[in-house]
C-alpha cells in the first residue's frame, strides 16, 4: 500500500467541515461493510441516501478522511451531470499520471485529453490491483454513470454513492443502502455550538436542543440557524420564539416531505432576513449558476452594468463574501491552481430560485437572469467567425461552459420559465461550437437545439437584423454537421440545414457593399458551400458534389494559396477524391486524397482526430482501388493512432476495428483478428452475414456466431422497414445494407457517433444502384419554409442557383 494515498479532486483532499459531528455509527457501518467484502468478485457499493441537507456529502467526506489509510487511492466524482462526471474523470487521469501510476503518455492534443483521459481513468480503475475508493457524489440519474462505471476485474474497488433518490437501482451485486436519519438532539446541539464557536452553558443548552428538535435534526437547518445567531444580536430564546410563531410543523415523528420543505423555507427565511441588500443580491446571482462552484473571477471581473458595480469594489466584495461564509450560506473553496470558487447548498439554491419566481416584484427575477447573462457573456471568449477549432481557448470554455448550462437549467424552474432572448442564443451558439470541436456531441446537440428554438421565437425586429442571420447560420452549420454525426436517419435534416445555411451566408455577403466584403466573409460563405457539397457526398450525389467544389475552387485561388488556407483546400481534395472514385478513376482519387491529407496535417498536425478521419478515408479508397494490402496496413495504423488519441470506447475506434476485421477476413487472415474488436457492435453488425460468422467459427465461437447472425438479421430487417428511403437491399452484396445501417444501430445502442455519417468501407465497385432520393426537389420551397419559421422573408425562386453569389 502507498505510504501517501492518492486522492483526486480538491473536495476529497479536504477534511469534512470543521463543524462536522456525529454519524459515528454510520461511518462504522460503512467501514464494516467494505471490510467484510474484501474478497469479492464485484465492486462493493454503499449508497448513502436521504433528503437534501441531511449531510450525505459531509458523511462521505468524513469516511474518506477517517479511513484514508485503508485505501491506496481515493477519488471523488461530482456525478450530477454528464459534464461533471467527465470533468472529474479527467481530473483523476491527471492525478494518476502525476503520481506515476499511469503508464500512458499524456494526450497528444486537447481533444485527445477531453476524450482519452476519461477512458484512461476508467481503464485504470478496472485494471489496477490497488485498493481504491471512489465516491460518486449527488447522483440524480444512475443512467449517467453507466458508460464510465468501472467494472473492476480484480474486485479491489469500493464505491460510495450519495443521492436523494431512495429507490436508485442496484449498480453492483455487493450493494448496501444506508439512509441518513436526522441528527440526535445531543449531536445537533453540539453542531450548533460549534458553529457559534463557543461552549454551551446550562441556560442556552436546553433552548438550543429545542431548536434542534424544532428543525427535526436536519443538519443544514441547524447550521443555518446557528450561522444566523452568530451574526445577529439576538439570543437562542428569541430565535426559538420566532420559529414557534412561524408554524408548528414538526409535531409528529413521521414528518412528510411537505413539512421538510416548509421547515427549510422557514429556516432560510430567518437566515436571509437581516443579510444586507448586496449580500442577498450576490446570493441571487449564485442561485442561477452551478452549486458545485462558481469561479470567483466571474464575479470579480470588471462590470460595466451599474447594478453590479458593488462587485467592482474588492473590499466590499470580500466583506460580503466573508459575512455570507460566517452565516454558513456560502463556502469559499481554494482550487489546486490557487484560484477560488464559491459554493452554495442546492437546497438554499432552490429556495432562492423559488423566492425569485414567486416574488411580488416579477421584474427582479428577470433582472438577475440578465445580470448573470451579462457576466457570462463578458467572461466567455468569442469564437472565431470561421468557427475553426481554437484549442488555445478550450481551458476558458471548459471553465465557464458548466455555468452557461447551469443558467439554462436554473432559469426554467420554477414555472413560469424565463423566456430566453437573442443574446442567450448567441451565447449557447458560442458554447455549442466549443462542445462540437471537443467531441461532446450530446451536450452540443442539446445546446444548439435550445439556441435554434430561441431563434424561432424572436421578434420580427430582431429577426430582420444581420446579427440574427449570422448567428442562425452559425447554429445551422453545427447542427448540419451533428446530423451527419448521428447517421443516415438525419441526412435529410443535414441537407435541409445546409441549403438554408448557404442561403443565409449568401445574404450575409449581399448585405455588404462589395468594397467592405472581407476574405473572412467570403470564407464563411465558402464553408457553407463546402458543407453542402459534403451533404450531397453523403447521399452519393457525386455530380452535385463536383459542381459545387469546382465552383468553390475558383474562390480558393482568389483568397490565397494552399499554404495559406490548407484547411479549405483540404476539403476540396477530399471531396473530389470520392467523386473521382465514383467516376471510375481510383488512382486519381487516391492522389487527390493524399494531397488533401497533407493539407489537413499542415493545418492540424498528424495526430488530430479529424486528420485521422481523412487518413481513414484514404485507406477506404485504397481498398476500393483493389490495393488490399496497402489498405489493411493503413487501416491498422489508423486504428493504432485512434486508440492513442480517442480511447478504445470511441465510435471512431469501433469504425477502425470494423475496417481491420473486414480486411483481415478478406485477406484470409481471420486468426489475426482481435477478438475484442470482433465482439464490438460495429464489427458485429457490419459483417455479420459475410464475415462475422466465419471469423467467430474460425475461432471456435460457434454459439456466438449463430447468435450474432440472428441478432444482425433482426436488426437489418427492422432497419429496412424503418428507413426505406436510405437503403436498397442488394442480394449480390448484402453487407451494403449493414454498411448503411451501422450509424443508426450504434446510435440506438451506444449514443451518437463521432463521424457516423460517412460510408464505412465505401465499396464503390459494388455500390447500391442509383442515387438516393433526396426528398428536396423543390429546394426553393424548402428554403422558403425554413426561413419563414425564423421570420426571415425569402426571395428565393424555384430554379435559383445557390452556387454563385459574386458577379
Amino acid at each position: 500500500m502507498n505510504s501517501k494515498p492518492l486522492i483526486s479532486d480538491p473536495r476529497a483532499k479536504m477534511r469534512p467541515s470543521r463543524f462536522f459531528v456525529g454519524r459515528t455509527t454510520e461511518l462504522q457501518e460503512i467501514h464494516e461493510y467494505f471490510a467484510s467484502h474484501e474478497v469479492r468478485e464485484d465492486l462493493a457499493c454503499v449508497v448513502i441516501h436521504g433528503l437534501g441537507g441531511q449531510g450525505k456529502t459531509q458523511t462521505a467526506l468524513a469516511y474518506c478522511n477517517n479511513y484514508r489509510d485503508t485505501y491506496d487511492a481515493t477519488f471523488w466524482i461530482n456525478a450530477e451531470t454528464h459534464e461533471q462526471i467527465n470533468a472529474s474523470l479527467r481530473s483523476i487521469a491527471k492525478e494518476l499520471r502525476s503520481a506515476g501510476l499511469f503508464n500512458s503518455s499524456p494526450a497528444p492534443s486537447p481533444d485527445g485529453e477531453l476524450s482519452l483521459e476519461v477512458e484512461f481513468a476508467r481503464e485504470w480503475l478496472e485494471a489496477t490491483n490497488l485498493n481504491w475508493l471512489l465516491v460518486l457524489d449527488n447522483i440524480e440519474d444512475a443512467g449517467l454513470i453507466e458508460t464510465c462505471f468501472p467494472k473492476n476485474l480484480n474486485g479491489r474497488g469500493s464505491i460510495i454513492i450519495t443521492t436523494q433518490r431512495a429507490h436508485i437501482d442496484p449498480i453492483t451485486q455487493d450493494y448496501k443502502k444506508l439512509e441518513l436519519q436526522p441528527l440526535p438532539t445531543l449531536d445537533g446541539s453540539l453542531l450548533f455550538f460549534r458553529i457559534l464557536e463557543r461552549s454551551s452553558d446550562d441556560e442556552d443548552e436546553s433552548t438550543v436542543q429545542e431548536i434542534c428538535d424544532w428543525v427535526g435534526g436536519l443538519p443544514l437547518a441547524i447550521v443555518t440557524v446557528a450561522g444566523y445567531l452568530k451574526r445577529s444580536y439576538g439570543t437562542a430564546s428569541q430565535i426559538l420564539a420566532g420559529l414557534n410563531r412561524s408554524s408548528q410543523i414538526w409535531e409528529s415523528k413521521n414528518e412528510s416531505i411537505q413539512n421538510y420543505e416548509k421547515t427549510l423555507t422557514t429556516v432560510f427565511d430567518l437566515a436571509l432576513a437581516n443579510v444586507s441588500e448586496r449580500s442577498r443580491h450576490l446570493l441571487n446571482l449564485l442561485a442561477f449558476l452551478s452549486p458545485d462552484g462558481v469561479p470567483a473571477e466571474l464575479l470579480t471581473q470588471r462590470h460595466s452594468v451599474e447594478s453590479l458595480s458593488f462587485l467592482n469594489d474588492k473590499d466590499m466584495y470580500l466583506n460580503i463574501l466573508s459575512d455570507l461564509n460566517r452565516r454558513q450560506l456560502v463556502k469559499w473553496q481554494v482550487q489546486p491552481d490557487g484560484s477560488h470558487s464559491i459554493q452554495i447548498h442546492r437546497s438554499l439554491q432552490r429556495n432562492l430560485l423559488l423566492g425569485l419566481a414567486t416574488s411580488y416584484d416579477t421584474s427582479l427575477r428577470m433582472m438577475i437572469f440578465n445580470e448573470v447573462t451579462t457576466i457570462l457573456t463578458s467572461a466567455l471568449p468569442k469564437s472565431s467567425r470561421l468557427q475553426v477549432n481554437e484549442k488555445d481557448l478550450w481551458p476558458l470554455f471548459t471553465r465557464y461552459a458548466p455555468q452557461v448550462l447551469a443558467l439554462r437549467q436554473n432559469s426554467q424552474w420554477p414555472t413560469p420559465a424565463i423566456v430566453f432572448d437573442f443574446r442567450f442564443a448567441q451565447m449557447l451558439s458560442n458554447i455549442g461550437t466549443f462542445l462540437w470541436h471537443t467531441g461532446q456531441i450530446r451536450e452540443c446537440a442539446s445546446a444548439m437545439d435550445t439556441a435554434e428554438s430561441i431563434m424561432c421565437k424572436q421578434t420580427r425586429e430582431i429577426q430582420s437584423t444581420p446579427e440574427f442571420a449570422e448567428v442562425l447560420s452559425d447554429i445551422f452549420l453545427v447542427t448540419g454537421i451533428l446530423a451527419d454525426c448521428i447517421g443516415v436517419s438525419r441526412r435529410q435534416q443535414s441537407l435541409e440545414h445546409r441549403l438554408v445555411l448557404l442561403e443565409l451566408r449568401k445574404r450575409e455577403l449581399a448585405s455588404k457593399p462589395s468594397a467592405e466584403v472581407t476574405v473572412e466573409d467570403e470564407i464563411r460563405w465558402g464553408n457553407a458551400k463546402g458543407d453542402l457539397a459534403c451533404a450531397y457526398l453523403q447521399r452519393n450525389q457525386f455530380s452535385e458534389t463536383r459542381t459545387i467544389m469546382e465552383e468553390l475552387h475558383k474562390y480558393y485561388t482568389k483568397w490565397g494559396s494552399e499554404d495559406q488556407y490548407p484547411f479549405e483546400y483540404g476539403k476540396y481534395y477530399h471531396h473530389l477524391s470520392y467523386v473521382l472514385m465514383a467516376e471510375g478513376d481510383p488512382e486519381g482519387a487516391i492522389s487527390f486524397c493524399r494531397r488533401g491529407l497533407q493539407l489537413d496535417e499542415a493545418h492540424a498536425g498528424s495526430v488530430d482526430s479529424t486528420v485521422l478521419t481523412s487518413r481513414y478515408d484514404l485507406a477506404c479508397l485504397l481498398f476500393n482501388a483493389g490495393r488490399l494490402e496497402e489498405s489493411l496496413v493503413e487501416h491498422q495504423e489508423v486504428l493504432k493512432l485512434r486508440l492513442d488519441v480517442c480511447g478504445k470506447g470511441s465510435q471512431l475506434v469501433l469504425e477502425s476495428h470494423e475496417a481491420v476485421g473486414i480486411l483481415l477476413h478478406l485477406s484470409g487472415n481471420d486468426e489475426e483478428a482481435d477478438l475484442e474488436s470482433i465482439s464490438r457492435a460495429a464489427l458485429t453488425i457490419a459483417i455479420a452475414l459475410t464475415g462475422q460468422k466465419k471469423v467467430l467459427r474460425g475461432l471456435g465461437k460457434h454459439e456466438a456466431a449463430n447468435k450474432q447472425l440472428q441478432g444482425a438479421t433482426e436488426i437489418k430487417d427492422k432497419f429496412l422497414r424503418t428507413y426505406p428511403q436510405f437503403t436498397v437491399e442488394d442480394e449480390q452484396y448484402e453487407p451494403a445494407v449493414y454498411d448503411q445501417m451501422l450509424p443508426i444501430w450504434i446510435l440506438q445502442t451506444s449514443g451518437p457517433l463521432q463521424d457516423g455519417g460517412r460510408q464505412k468501407i465505401c465499396h464503390s465497385s459494388q455500390r447500391l444502384p442509383g442515387h438516393i432520393d433526396d426528398g428536396a426537389a423543390d429546394i426553393a420551397g424548402l428554403i422558403e419554409a425554413t426561413l419563414k419559421k425564423f421570420g426571415i422573408s425569402s426571395d428565393v425562386k424555384k430554379g435559383d442557383s445557390l452556387l454563385g453569389v459574386f458577379t
